[in-house]
């Protein structure tokens, strides 16, 4: 089975390398090419439809007799008229293929720049200063991944967890008297202010990570938030050495690539029940 699959796809992936190619001729050369293979499917018609010996020149010509000598003058006309017909059919195919191909090559590339500035734009929100225009662009960037998908989705989760990884607060000293001013200790606290963009990023994350799944008897169930396609589970999430002062409530998310959580700090709950890794 896998034979076969691997072999449909070096098929596919041939096609459309020639296609490619085939694309970068001249229209004239592309034309020439196309009716000499309708000329040659016309011969070999003739061929397989034709009587007498397999290879002699009779039979090859069979489509083309019409035309020979001693052929009357309406047999001329309609082999001519019949071979021009086909010809400028060709060429006039061949003309509206590549208008075709050219006309949704563009659309790909007007699609693709589209998606890029709005990643642009989602990049720069997040790097305001208003923690308003940072939500904003948290949900941008995640509205990228989901319309565009593919590629898209595994660099908005880069984006993001690159964000979490930066630093957005300072360790302070604070001093804990609680038994008494004798008694006071000290202890370093993380203060950031960057509590409400943190928690929209961890809230995105987890809604594309939390993948459907039926109740068990050692699990429970999951609800699935976005399609299947606009899942994150296959990405790679590397919050390592990430400093998160809001509650991680990863509970029933999916990580089906790697996951990266070495040496990061969680100053509040972290929840993992029921995650899969």
């Amino acid at each position: 089975m896998s034979e076969t699959t691997g072999t449909r796809r070096s098929r596919r992936g041939f096609l459309r390398a020639v296609t490619r190619r085939f694309g970068t001729w001249p229209l004239f050369g592309v034309i020439l090419v196309w009716v000499v293979l309708a000329l040659v499917v016309f011969t070999v018609l003739g061929w397989l439809w034709g009587e007498g010996p397999l290879w002699s020149w009779q039979r090859w010509l069979t489509n083309w007799r019409g035309a020979g000598v001693g052929a009357g003058s309406l047999d001329l006309v309609k082999v001519s008229l019949t071979t021009i017909g086909g010809i400028g059919g060709t060429g006039y195919l061949v003309i509206k293929y590549r208008e075709r191909a050219s006309a949704e090559r563009a659309e790909r590339d007007a699609e693709q720049n589209r998606a890029e500035q709005r990643l642009l734009s989602g990049v720069q929100q997040l790097g305001s200063g208003s923690p308003q225009v940072r939500i904003a662009g948290v949900y941008s960037l995640a509205d990228v991944a989901d319309t565009y998908r593919g590629e898209y989705r595994q660099r908005v989760v880069s984006i993001l967890c690159g964000y979490l990884r930066t630093q957005r607060g300072e360790w302070e000293t604070a001093v804990s008297e609680q038994e008494g001013p004798e008694q006071s200790s000290e202890e370093k606290v993380y203060v950031s202010h960057d509590g409400a963009v943190e928690s929209t990023v961890l809230e995105v994350l987890v809604r594309h990570l939390r993948k459907r799944c039926e109740k068990t008897k050692h699990r429970e169930a999951v609800t699935q938030l976005v399609e299947d396609d606009q899942l994150w589970c296959d990405c790679t999430i590397d919050l390592h050495d990430a400093v998160l002062t809001e509650i991680a409530y990863f509970r029933g998310a999916t990580f089906t690539n790697d996951a990266n959580f070495q040496g990061a700090t969680f100053n509040r709950d972290a929840y993992f029940q029921g995650a899969t890794f």
